[in-house]
């Protein structure tokens, strides 16, 4: 890979994030120099958890906007 190229994102689950969520670890993932991304079908997921009651999810629903975004 050139130094100029950017390595592919880091796709996180819902699984993943809502574990970060649930202990409010999300902010270790800001010290991974990674980019993240995920999909629309995992915001999907967590704002029904969020929903059903699960505010912590709320936490976890943020976090695909660093560093990638979704896609």
């Amino acid at each position: 890979m050139a130094r100029s190229e950017q390595p592919s994102p880091v796709v996180l689950d819902a699984s993943v994030l809502s574990n970060f969520a649930l202990t409010d670890d999300l902010d270790l993932l800001e010290e991974i120099p990674a980019r993240f991304a995920t999909v629309e079908a995992v915001n999907d997921e967590l704002r029904t958890g969020v929903e059903q009651g699960h505010e912590f999810l709320d936490r976890g629903g943020r976090s695909d906007h660093r560093r990638g975004g979704t896609g």
